[in-house]
């Protein structure tokens, strides 16, 4: 068989569904790491899926790229699966600091080769609360589908890039099959919209929104001033 891929947090919903699309190619051997197994001699990439807000320090994480150099494995993507930036989300900034730490690592010379996967916002959660995939957890985001409520920051023209799970997943079972060099930036595009124009076609779907608008100030601030939040309810991101 191909490659041996090991993936670290291999129980979370994304992860699962990645090797499901791994598995489903039949041409690498899939090892899901668990706190306990950290042996990477033979592996030749690690997929990342570890929950950051529950690795203070990123101790984990950087653990794992460590043991990954000391393996001499060839490939590392760390735990993105998201957004580029994370300005406002402390609870996230420790994606930001694994890509500081890997950047420090090859500074002087390239020792492990690594990409950072970043999808977007799953499309898949404006289907909440029905599940279109078999693993992803979906929660209720600012375009509440269901109960027809929108909130949006200023005129809604802020950017967002959607993309499915199963793009992302297929896309990363290709990736690991690529001869070529891995980008540092894995950037993946299902679709680039705003708010503005998911509001409109959900109008167009769904009938009148509840629609709200606040300011981009006022979010900065702390501040939130509408007549509803979503109820955010998923195992990777933090309440409170």
């Amino acid at each position: 068989m191909g490659e041996n891929i090991v993936i670290a947090g291999g129980t979370g919903n994304v992860a699962r569904e990645v090797i499901e699309a791994i598995l489903a190619r039949d041409m690498h051997n899939v090892i899901v790491f668990t706190r306990k197994s950290r042996h990477s001699a033979g592996v030749d990439a690690i997929l990342s899926f570890i929950v950051v807000y529950r690795d203070p320090g990123n101790v984990a994480q950087k653990n794992l790229i460590d043991a990954a150099i000391e393996a001499g494995v060839m490939r590392f993507a760390p735990s993105e699966w998201g957004f580029k930036s994370y300005d406002g989300l402390p609870s996230m900034h420790g994606k930001e600091e694994a890509r500081r730490y890997l950047e420090d690592i090859n500074e002087d010379k390239k020792v492990l080769e690594y990409t950072l996967f970043q999808p977007g916002l799953f499309l898949d959660y404006f289907a909440h609360p029905y599940a279109p995939t078999r693993y992803l957890t979906t929660f209720c985001t600012q375009l509440d589908f269901e109960h027809r409520g929108s909130i949006q920051i200023d005129d809604g023209s802020h950017p967002v890039v959607l993309t499915l799970v199963s793009d992302v997943a297929a896309i990363v079972s290709l990736a690991i099959e690529y001869k070529g060099e891995w980008p540092v930036v894995g950037g993946i595009k299902g679709s680039r919209t705003s708010d503005a124009e998911l509001l409109k076609l959900g109008e167009e779907l769904r009938g009148p929104f509840k629609a709200d608008t606040v300011s981009e100030d006022d979010i900065m601030n702390g501040v939130l001033y509408s007549s509803w939040v979503p109820k955010i309810d998923h195992p990777s991101i933090p309440l409170g």
